[in-house]
């Protein structure tokens, strides 16, 4: 029956990854801020060559090494960044990042800006190959330069456990998912482990590795669901299905020894195995659910024992606990989440704006996503989406699913769409404070893989 009911939640998961997180907010206020950029003003060719002309002149004077030709590099990838030329970019920054390793140590902080302006290039061309080795450079210097328990450590932690998140959402490594969501776990668990043990269980601190370790254990929670049951099968374990031999039995009769050749089952019995297999990968899918809700009932507890911390954030923890429930296939838990969500904000004096961004309209569960949205903002420019107009009930039943339009015209696609979204759950409209039924919300899925 677990298994069953999880299946059918996988599907909320696959494809509303994106959709849902324009109905809600995720993660604390501070972590979510999407930044917009600006066009920048490109860089005339003719300083370019200039730049180029001095480079050429101070390694004549001072070699390969010198501190100064590294500035020069640094200024020219800039200006290539600046220009949209990002692989020459990339290639002028990589040796401006040798030379001041070289000038200035390995585990120098001045190769951080740098580092950086590298990693917004990999963004930019989308490699992510190199993007994932610069962030794990980028943690090896945090490390190197600050104690396991410092501050200092905290949005570098969240950053690399976010691309791993990202990474593993839309399969932009080459590596097996399982060691990309176990790295983000390792990270996110270690963290707080730290945190716990110096500042203790209700820190503030704790929220954004939290907030990290749920999102991280919903996603194993996703792989786990996918993984045929042969892949829950113990080496020492007898085959799952049993095989057919041929053995020759002898038996002594008043007319002498007689034999014949029987078939024989061997095996052990593919009914208990299969039995085994599925229970295994039952209890793995509730650990990960379990840890989830123990992360995300703990930021709670956070909030209620901090009560100087913003009240917008407690609200949409609550909104966040909530989810699981829903997610869960409780109701009426969920609703109570969110009905203590409603009444905290409004007795906390937020916006009206605020408490419609959560509780205005249905949102997909769950909505904890946790994007890097500079990376989020270049797949984005790419996706194709679905319009879909469905009913949502106050207990966040999806009924009455139109395909308003795709971009194929695929009967296929609009097939699997109404599948996933008649699977679904979303969380309801709130008026006043309490759930209503919402009729013809409107909005736009991913097209399926």
């Amino acid at each position: 029956m677990l298994a069953k009911l999880l299946v059918r939640a996988l599907l909320a998961l696959q494809f509303f990854a994106f959709a849902t997180a324009v109905h809600a907010g995720q993660g604390t206020d501070a972590t979510m801020q999407t930044s917009e950029l600006t066009a920048p003003v490109a860089v005339p060719t003719q300083t370019i060559n200039q730049l180029l002309e001095a480079i050429r002149e101070r390694e004549r004077e001072g070699g390969p090494y010198d501190s100064q030709l590294g500035e020069q590099l640094s200024s020219l990838g800039l200006a290539y960044q600046r220009n949209g030329e990002h692989a020459q970019a990339v290639q002028t920054l990589n040796r401006t990042l040798q030379i001041k390793r070289v000038n200035e140590g390995l585990q120098s902080m001045g190769q951080l800006s740098t580092l950086e302006s590298i990693i917004e290039n990999n963004i930019a061309v989308k490699d992510w190959e190199e993007l994932d080795r610069n962030y794990q450079l980028l943690l090896w210097l945090h490390r190197r330069n600050f104690e396991s328990d410092d501050q200092r450590l905290l949005p570098i932690i969240d950053k690399m456990g976010r691309w791993k998140l990202q990474a593993y959402r839309d399969k932009l490594l080459e590596q097996n998912p399982d060691v990309t969501l176990r790295e983000a776990e390792d990270l996110y668990r270690q963290t707080i482990k730290l945190l716990e043990k110096q500042y203790g269980k209700t820190d503030a601190r704790l929220i954004d590795p939290l907030y990290g370790n749920a999102s991280t254990e919903y996603e194993i929670m996703r792989e786990t669901m996918k993984k045929p049951l042969d892949s829950f099968r113990s080496a020492s374990r007898a085959p799952l299905f049993n095989t057919i031999s041929y053995q020759q039995v002898c038996a002594r009769t008043r007319q002498g020894v007689i034999c014949r050749v029987i078939p024989v089952v061997t095996g052990g019995g593919n009914l208990g195995a299969l039995a085994s297999e599925q229970n295994s990968k039952d209890m793995q899918i509730h650990y990960s659910l379990q840890k989830a809700k123990r992360s995300l009932s703990q930021i709670v507890d956070i909030f209620e024992a901090n009560p100087n911390l913003p009240r917008r954030s407690y609200g949409l923890a609550l909104v966040h606990l909530g989810d699981w429930y829903m997610f869960h296939r409780q109701p009426g838990a969920a609703n109570d989440h969110y009905k203590k969500a409603y009444a905290a904000l409004v007795e906390s004096g937020t916006s009206k704006e605020d408490i419609d961004n959560l509780f205005g309209k249905p949102a997909g569960v769950p909505s904890l996503q946790l994007p890097l949205p500079d990376v989020e903002k270049k797949l984005s420019e790419e996706r194709q989406y679905v319009e879909v107009a469905f009913d949502v009930s106050k207990t966040g039943r999806v009924t009455n699913i139109e395909v308003m339009a795709d971009p194929d015209d695929s009967s296929g696609i609009r097939r699997k769409v109404r599948k996933m979204l008649t699977e679904s759950r979303f969380r309801p409209r709130l008026e006043n404070g309490e759930p209503v039924d919402t009729v013809g919300l409107k909005i736009r899925v991913p097209v399926p893989a």
